[in-house]
């Protein structure tokens, strides 16, 4: 099989057999530390991740008046935001080709709870490296996901938009369809098949779509019953996206609900909300995915099987 340098008629043979050999150390370096020490790390970092989210829920459940918070509307609103984590881990085990779905959803779960460390790039260098791939794929694995989730964002609230705006909004879902055009024809280069690519975006859009709706019954949880859902789902898709972007936040905290907040309560999307009740339904929908979150990593976070790491291959090794 042959690899980029060779396709683009560049590189050494000398060249790439020392990277791979470096690769090959690295990828060697885990395996090097003693097995009840792993086995004490990923435990300790499993422990941190259900504290921090403890720690969310519980600070949020105290912003909010849970004397007034609709339970039925509330438990709806807590589905739905499991149902988010499972499909959009969904998305990146069909992405990345995994086999062992069990280890790769352990592997997602755990990484996904270290979005809350500032930067932003803590969650998608430690799933990168729990894939069994050479470091091509990894790398595009991650970089594919972080394309795809916020392409269909923008899409999710341009598409919401359309049915109670003008319907040139809808324009704006195209993002995601440019994307993926573009990604399957740079399969060659990214080695990640065009079915992977295809599946991952369905799984994340389901999952996009269930994020929304967790957000509409938590606002529902609140009030008022007369909330629109596309708006919602407009506001949610945006307020998701600023508070993706913003790396200096935690997990999009505060920003997420500020933009949220900000654009139900000027009224310009029908809904006329105060800011209170924006605020206040904001922090239901948080309170239900941290809650989510906390139930999604504690039943699938605790399995710790492990494969052994896969070099990066060496230039005229057949695949």
């Amino acid at each position: 099989m042959d690899y980029p340098e060779n396709i683009l008629g560049g590189g050494r043979p000398q060249t790439s057999r020392l990277e791979a050999g470096r690769f090959k150390q690295l990828a060697s370096i885990p395996s090097k530390i003693p097995r009840r020490l792993r086995l004490a790390l990923i435990f300790g970092g499993f422990l941190l991740c259900l504290g921090a989210l403890a720690w969310l829920a519980y600070k949020t459940s105290q912003k909010i008046n849970l004397d007034e918070l609709n339970p039925y509307n509330f438990l709806w609103a807590l589905l739905a935001g499991i149902g988010y984590f499972v499909l959009i881990a969904c998305g990146w085990i069909a992405l990345s080709g995994q086999q062992d779905v069990k280890r790769a959803f352990s592997n997602w779960s755990r990484t996904q709870a270290l979005h809350f460390v500032p930067g932003g790039i803590l969650t998608p260098a430690s799933r990168a490296y729990t894939l069994n791939a050479n470091k091509s794929k990894r790398i595009w694995s991650v970089v594919i996901e972080t394309l795809l989730e916020t392409s269909l964002a923008a899409s999710v609230a341009g598409l919401a938009m359309s049915v109670t705006d003008s319907r040139y909004y809808a324009l704006i879902g195209l993002v995601s369809v440019v994307i993926v055009v573009i990604l399957i024809n740079l399969k060659s280069k990214t080695t990640i098949s065009s079915r992977s690519v295809v599946i991952a975006t369905l799984w994340l859009f389901a999952g996009r779509c269930s994020y929304c709706l967790a957000i509409f019954f938590g606002q529902l949880s609140i009030g008022p019953n007369s909330v629109s859902f596309w708006d919602i789902t407009f506001v949610s898709a945006l307020s998701w996206l600023a508070g993706y972007v913003a790396i200096f936040s935690p997990g999009g905290i505060g920003v997420r609900e500020v933009v949220y907040a900000k654009l139900l309560s000027s009224g310009k999307y029908g809904l006329h909300l105060s800011t209170s009740i924006a605020s206040a339904g904001a922090l239901a929908g948080r309170l239900a995915l941290s809650l989510a979150e906390l139930i999604v990593l504690v039943c699938t976070g605790t399995y710790s099987k492990e494969l052994p790491s896969t070099p990066e291959p060496v230039q005229g090794q057949q695949a």
